[in-house]
């Protein structure tokens, strides 16, 4: 995806009304697109799916993207 498209996705609620929106600008921890990373996402399976979980510097990076927004 790129950061077009991305930016799309800010505030935006997600299709699964429990997962909240895809990049919350408010509360960038919250952003669906950070919380499937995690082990136990709040909602659905954690991603990548079927791969291995992606590198907490990865993860990191993400974040750190998403808080500055």
């Amino acid at each position: 995806m790129d950061e077009a498209a991305a930016l799309a996705l800010v505030d935006k609620p997600t299709k699964n009304a429990g997962c909240g929106k895809y990049i919350d600008s408010a509360n960038p921890d919250q952003s669906a697109v950070l919380t499937k990373l995690g082990a136990s996402p709040p909602c659905g399976g954690q991603m990548p799916f079927n791969s291995d979980p992606l590198e907490q510097a990865d993860v990191d990076c993400l974040k750190s993207w998403l808080e500055s927004l």
